[in-house]
């Protein structure tokens, strides 16, 4: 697990990403403690983004 901070995060965000596709994980902290959580989805998840389900009162 690779752990950076939040600024070079923010400046190296596609290589980021380019390591998270290949599977690695990857912390972002904030003052030495950890913010954030990158990692791989499940390709299987069949969500749908971006709609928001209302349930009727």
């Amino acid at each position: 697990m690779k752990i950076v901070k939040v600024q070079y995060a923010k400046t190296h965000r596609s290589a980021l990403l380019h390591g998270v596709e290949r599977g690695e994980e990857i912390v972002i902290s904030r003052a030495d403690q950890p913010a954030a959580k990158l990692g791989r989805i499940d390709a299987s998840c069949e969500r749908e983004l971006g709609v928001r389900r209302v349930r009727a009162s």
